[in-house]
């Protein structure tokens, strides 16, 4: 789902928030600026029912005049989901799992699918959990993402050569 060029797009994240009600989940990225859209925020807002999520609005990508044809072509010549592809259309297969999953799974537990990615990369078995956490310290993470951004997992804030393990509520994830 998220294809090379989605992960660089992704790169210029600066904030990942959820808000999440008895009948709604809002999801909302915060990026910088770059080369690709104008947007500052992009939201995608589902409404729960008793049949799961239904994706109720989202905000239009602006994208940047050199880009926007690119991004057309995405939209109307891809059959898979991408990533930035299920912002703008509703209807896409899958679109309803997708924030299933952020909100329930990759929102309450985020050092889970960050810290398994810079396990396998260190050459060490695939962790899990608490353990997958152990032993790596904010300076190691500065590497992870691209070799210029570290993520930040918590409700206060990761001090520099803090454990991560050691970091307070894991909520809010932050691009440095």
């Amino acid at each position: 789902m998220i294809s090379d060029q989605d992960e660089n797009m992704l790169s210029f994240m600066i904030d990942l928030k959820v808000e999440k009600g008895n009948d709604y989940c809002k999801i909302m990225l915060l990026f910088c600026s770059n080369p690709y859209f104008r947007n500052d925020v992009i939201v995608k807002e589902y409404l729960i029912t008793l049949t799961g999520p239904k994706a109720s609005y989202s905000t239009p990508i602006q994208w940047h005049d050199h880009f926007e044809q690119e991004a057309y072509s995405r939209r109307h010549n891809n059959s898979g989901l991408n990533f930035f592809n299920w912002f703008s259309d509703h209807s896409l297969a899958g679109s309803d799992r997708i924030a299933e999953y952020i909100c329930n799974d990759l929102w309450p537990n985020p050092l889970k699918y960050y810290m398994r990615k810079m396990a396998a990369g260190k050459g060490a078995e695939k962790r899990t959990g608490e353990e997958a956490l152990t032993g790596y310290s904010v300076e190691e993470c500065k590497v992870g993402v691209q070799g210029r951004r570290a993520l930040s997992f918590s409700h206060g804030h990761i001090e520099a050569g803090m454990n991560i393990a050691q970091a307070p509520g894991h909520q809010v994830i932050r691009v440095k």
